[in-house]
């Protein structure tokens, strides 16, 4: 790099550029975002302790993620948002610890001053809920980055996956 006074040579910079966020395609989800409704079971799960509890999964993290909240509630919902994750044998793990489950797809979220109250699916049904934990997607591919002769750390890059 150069400025108007010296010149600076490096072998790397460390570009930090953040990550974004996408939101589920779910009517409200944002009204309840970072209030009752977080993606970092982490950081948020202890605020929502003996709640009933939805979880949004996928197919990274219906294992962990289920048994990690289950420290925090024995109410859980655990919602697939219409992805074909729930096996026989995670249906059956669930019943014996009397977790509800749902396959449905959600459309919308309700509820009031913030906190979400109850999920409405595809399906024309709903249930009440005290704070949920969504399954979120990010990216890096920011388009700046393409015009930079770059080697990117694909492992940390990421592309539109889970953060869990």
């Amino acid at each position: 790099m150069t400025t108007e006074k010296t010149s600076y040579e490096s072998k790397q910079v460390l570009l930090a550029t953040g990550i974004r966020e996408f939101y589920p395609d779910i009517k409200n989800f944002e009204q309840f975002y970072g209030k009752s409704v977080f993606y970092c079971p982490w950081c948020d799960g202890y605020e929502m302790k003996h709640r009933r509890i939805a979880i949004m999964v996928d197919e990274m993290s219906i294992d962990h993620i289920v048994m990690l909240l289950s420290n925090w509630s024995d109410d859980l919902l655990i919602c697939t948002n219409g992805n074909d994750v729930l096996t026989e044998e995670l249906k059956a793990l669930f019943d014996s610890k009397g977790y509800a489950y749902k396959d449905a797809v959600i459309t919308e979220m309700t509820g009031q001053d913030n906190q979400v109250e109850s999920l409405i699916f595809e399906d024309n049904t709903s249930e009440e809920i005290g704070g949920m934990i969504a399954s979120m997607k990010w990216d890096t591919d920011y388009e700046f980055l393409k015009n930079l002769d770059v080697d990117r750390d694909e492992k940390r890059a990421n592309h539109n996956r889970s953060i869990w």
